[in-house]
């Protein structure tokens, strides 16, 4: 089953790039994750069998697929995740899992201190990334807004 995972609720900036995504990580590292600025206590997941906050990982567990999240109803997700102050966001690394068990899509909104299935019908996301079928971590760069 596909699911649609719905992200942000930040305060963000980036560089505006025209490519979506990059498969490798190789630049990116501890120096570049905000892990630290993220508020894990109150990461919050909707239609998740578990709480939001096994999907967030530090940099040394990206590629640990015992902790991950799944939709416990139908295909669609919503993981909130906050920070404690101002971040720029650059990009976002997912890592998925098997073909039926990876999203086809993941909707960024920014700055919404809630949300629910109802509020993500109604709203423009800031950016959406389409989701290849892969195991792999991907980075996703984010547009400046």
């Amino acid at each position: 089953m596909s699911h649609n995972h719905h992200d942000g609720h930040c305060s963000h900036e980036s560089n505006d790039n025209d490519h979506e995504h990059d498969h490798g990580t190789s630049d990116l590292g501890p120096n570049d994750n905000l892990f630290s600025h993220i508020d894990r206590a109150n990461v919050v997941a909707l239609n998740a069998t578990r709480e939001g906050s096994v999907a967030v990982k530090p940099w040394d567990q990206r590629n640990n697929e015992e902790a991950f999240l799944e939709s416990d109803a139908d295909d669609q997700l919503i993981l909130r995740i906050p920070f404690t102050g101002s971040i720029k966001l650059r990009s976002l690394l997912l890592k998925t899992g098997p073909g039926d068990q990876t999203p086809t899509k993941v909707a960024l909104f920014s700055n919404q201190p809630s949300m629910d299935f109802n509020d993500v019908s109604d709203k423009v996301p800031v950016q959406e990334f389409e989701i290849p079928q892969d195991r792999n971590v991907a980075e996703y760069v984010v547009k400046y807004v």
